[in-house]
């Protein structure tokens, strides 16, 4: 799922063209964000929880997913009423999540990040999840419209980030 400044959003699925050629399509429609939908599996049956995967590759974007990341974790397990288990940064080939995550890469690559909603293997959050799916519906739209009015911002945030760096540097 995607944001894009001429029409609210865009749906893009992998089936028959992978994830580079998902993220190639995806692109090509020149968006403000990224957020792939995912379920999390374990052979624990008693893992649970929402996190979300931001790649910490991206130097100055890295903060600002990370913040998105953040409240999309957040809005989430609350919806769903799963635990919390927050941003996973992943910055390496192999780790779970990096190859779809660094498929936006460069200086003007937009925010990517990866929401493992729930666990399918918990039939306690499968349950908490098919019980919520509206509310949490509703609570990723009301993030998406977050990464648009900060998208908005972002080089905002970016002056910001470095003029505190610079500060830090000095002290």
């Amino acid at each position: 799922i995607i944001t894009s400044t001429d029409k609210p959003y865009y749906i893009v699925y992998r089936d028959n063209i992978g994830i580079a050629g998902a993220y190639e399509k995806a692109l090509s429609y020149n968006p403000k964000c990224i957020v792939e939908l995912h379920f999390n599996s374990y052979k624990n049956s008693q893992a649970s929880g929402t996190e979300v995967l931001v790649c910490n590759t991206k130097g100055e974007n890295f903060l600002y997913e990370y913040e998105i990341g953040k409240r999309l974790s957040s809005a989430v397990a609350n919806a769903l009423g799963t635990r919390d288990r927050r941003v996973k940064e992943r910055s390496k080939k192999g780790e779970r999540g990096f190859y779809n995550i660094s498929q936006a890469a460069g200086p003007d690559a937009p925010p990517s990040l990866l929401l493992e909603s729930f666990f399918g293997s918990s039939v306690d959050d499968s349950l908490k999840a098919r019980k919520n799916i509206k509310v949490m519906d509703f609570s990723i739209f009301d993030v998406f419209w977050l990464f648009l009015i900060l998208s908005a911002l972002q080089p905002w945030w970016q002056r910001r980030q470095t003029e505190a760096k610079r500060i830090q540097t000095i002290q």
